[in-house]
C-alpha cells in the first residue's frame, strides 16, 4: 500500500483513507496458525451439526 502511494491505479480497498481518519485497524486471519485447533473445532461443530437446527430456525 505505501509502496504504491504514487501509482495512478488504485489497488486495494477504496475506503482505505477512511481507515486512517477513523483510526481503524485492519485485522487478518492466518489459517495456518490455527491448524492445531482443527480437531477441537471438528468435534464441537460436528456435534452441533448432528443436533440439527436450534430453536427458532
Amino acid at each position: 500500500m505505501v509502496s504504491e502511494y504514487n501509482n495512478e491505479t488504485v489497488v486495494g480497498p477504496r475506503s482505505l483513507s477512511n481507515l486512517v481518519v477513523t483510526r481503524a485497524d485492519i485485522l487478518t486471519f492466518n489459517f495456518a496458525e490455527e491448524l492445531d485447533l482443527q480437531p477441537d473445532f471438528v468435534r464441537e461443530a460436528g456435534g452441533r451439526l448432528a443436533e440439527g437446527p436450534g430453536p427458532g430456525r
